[in-house]
């Protein structure tokens, strides 16, 4: 999964500054029971999978209804949410990052044989 973070959609999105992290980013197109037909409406979500070594499995990044084309789907509409809101806990928790100072973490997983 950190391989999505280091080579995949959420490379752009999702890398967090000083830790290796990995999730996984989705997109499921939005059904309209009523009208029995796809809509052009996507949720798009991002799950983490770890963040600065931390397990953190649980409650994905989910935004409903997002627009139509490449920009409502996981990684460009979710990730970055994901980013924010993991960037400002690790902060405020004060977790040490894991990273060393200078490496980005596409080079940490290189080193890693990812």
């Amino acid at each position: 999964m950190e391989g999505v973070v280091l080579r995949g959609t959420g490379r752009l999105f999702a890398t967090l500054k000083g830790y290796t992290s990995g999730g996984k980013t989705g997109s499921a197109q939005v059904y309209d029971l009523k009208a029995h037909v796809y809509t052009h409406k996507y949720n798009a979500s991002f799950h983490r999978i770890r963040a600065g070594g931390e397990s953190a499995d649980r409650d994905p990044v989910t935004l409903n209804n997002t627009s139509i084309g490449s920009a409502g789907f996981g990684g460009p509409a979710a990730a970055p949410v994901f980013r924010q809101v993991a960037m400002g806990a690790l902060r405020m928790l004060d977790v040490p990052k894991d990273l060393p100072e200078g490496i980005d973490s596409d080079q940490a997983g290189a080193r890693r044989g990812l």
